[in-house]
């Protein structure tokens, strides 16, 4: 039975997600719709199930029913995770869409949004994209700020969680267990995260 559902808002976000799924070993499927994959034969084998619902471009009501019917598929199929897969330059009502998975998924769901992909030099700093060391400044998009981005577009609270928040978590957790054999992995991972975000800070940014 699948694991992992994801809802992407483009046939290329839904097909990079799964290759990234597929590399990490998992049994990945993707389909241009929820339809073909209902219909699907073998879906039961999979770990994780990947629904284009093609929404990007559409109004926020039309973009929420097939967000909604897509959800909807994953979790008549037996998926626990879901992920709904968003444009990193904040194109589409990703709140919107936010929201319509979260209505099927239940009133005690929390989505963490993310809207980057540091292999690709796409980071969030301060709360602000940043594409390959420029940030998003003169885009169709008119709140740049992606917390209030969001807020203005999602039913739900919307918070923020920091670098500072994740260290603190990780200092607690190690202190909790000093021994854990993934303490190094987690230093050097988080020293990195560290060093990147002290030298973006510093960096004068460009404006496009």
């Amino acid at each position: 039975m699948p694991l992992i559902g994801a809802v992407a808002d483009d046939l290329t976000g839904a097909t990079t997600t799964g290759v990234l799924l597929a590399r990490s070993k998992a049994r990945t499927a993707v389909f241009f719709n929820e339809k073909a994959a209902l219909k699907a034969k073998g879906v039961s084998d999979l770990d994780a199930i990947l629904i284009n619902s093609n929404s990007r471009p559409l109004p926020p009501k039309a973009a929420q029913e097939y967000v909604t019917d897509a959800s909807k598929a994953l979790k008549n199929m037996g998926v626990k995770y879901f992920s709904k897969r968003i444009d990193t330059t904040l194109s589409g009502g990703i709140g919107f869409e936010v929201d319509a998975i979260l209505n099927v998924v239940g009133d005690d769901a929390v989505a963490v949004v993310v809207p980057a992909m540091p292999q690709s030099k796409r980071i969030l700093v301060g709360g602000y994209s940043v594409i390959d060391n420029v940030a998003l400044i003169r885009t169709p998009v008119k709140e740049i700020y992606v917390p209030k981005f969001l807020a203005a577009q999602t039913q739900h609270k919307v918070g923020t969680v920091f670098l500072s928040d994740v260290l603190l978590y990780y200092r607690e957790m190690m202190l909790l267990n000093p021994h854990s054999k993934h303490k190094e992995i987690l230093e050097q991972k988080l020293l990195l995260s560290m060093q990147f975000q002290l030298k973006m800070s510093k960096k004068s940014l460009r404006h496009v």
